[in-house]
């Protein structure tokens, strides 16, 4: 949720961005209302992505809850995506306190509790 929260927030920074957009080397090529355009849409397709991954989150989330493995292990894969993610763009507040509690999250799911709940059988929902 954080994330999106992040991604949102990026609206705020907009002109800030278009700024930075702006002294690229390569911006010359493209007039104002293209840099304007692509600022805009990066906007909004992160918002799309921390979106449909926060629904993802929260999908395997349940279903982890519900005692399904196969979500526990794609929610790890999604957690470590997420710290190669926040490695690889950069670094925010938001990013990183979400980062660091799905970290935590995935170490939880594999404590020896979590792998006695998930080994004991399950009525399927």
């Amino acid at each position: 949720m954080l994330s999106v929260i992040g991604a949102l927030f990026g609206f705020t920074q907009r002109d800030t961005l278009l700024e930075e957009v702006r002294t690229r080397p390569d911006a010359g090529q493209f007039s104002e209302a293209q840099l304007d355009t692509l600022v805009t849409t990066s906007l909004i397709v992160g918002v799309v992505i921390a979106l449909v991954l926060a629904g993802l989150f929260v999908l395997f989330a349940f279903k982890a809850r519900a005692g399904r493995n196969w979500a526990r292990i794609i929610l790890t894969i999604l957690t470590v995506l997420g710290v190669l993610a926040l490695a690889i763009g950069g670094f925010s507040v938001a990013g990183v306190v979400s980062t660091v509690m799905t970290v935590v999250a995935a170490v939880l799911l594999f404590l020896p509790a979590s792998n006695q709940y998930f080994a004991a059988p399950h009525t399927r929902q």
